[in-house]
């Protein structure tokens, strides 16, 4: 069976550079992107295991 689910989500980010530079930001954000739309999320639960695949990423400051 598939579904697809919506999910907002909150990334904090812990940089050694300037995240105030929006070219930083904006680098982070194209890299946080590429992870998670490259691998399929493993998801354990109760009742049994589940896997997700992230299609799209909206990244907004």
């Amino acid at each position: 069976m598939r579904r697809t689910f919506r999910v907002t989500a909150t990334v904090t980010v812990h940089a050694a550079f300037d995240l105030r530079d929006p070219f930083a930001r904006y680098g982070v954000f194209q890299a946080l992107v590429d992870q998670l739309a490259a691998t399929p999320v493993h998801i354990d639960t109760p009742d049994g295991r589940a896997t997700a695949q992230v299609r799209l990423v909206t990244a907004v400051s």
